[in-house]
């Protein structure tokens, strides 16, 4: 993200060429998204029992496209 010059609140284009995904910041934008939540407000309080760290969601049959 340094590289390209971008920040988590940076606009961006996602695109599939060539069978790659393409990430490039947005043309000619100058929006910056303020997000409702930091990531202190989404972490505080939990710990390694309450994230549930240790279990894998399982994926339904139409969330795998059959």
């Amino acid at each position: 993200m340094a590289q390209a010059k971008l920040d988590v609140s940076s606009p961006v284009t996602i695109v599939v060429k060539g069978g790659k995904i393409v990430i490039e910041p947005a043309e000619n934008a100058t929006r910056k998204v303020n997000l409702p939540f930091s990531e202190a407000d989404l972490l505080k309080g939990l710990d390694a029992h309450g994230v549930h760290a240790d279990e894998l969601a399982q994926p339904t049959s139409t969330e795998m496209g059959g």
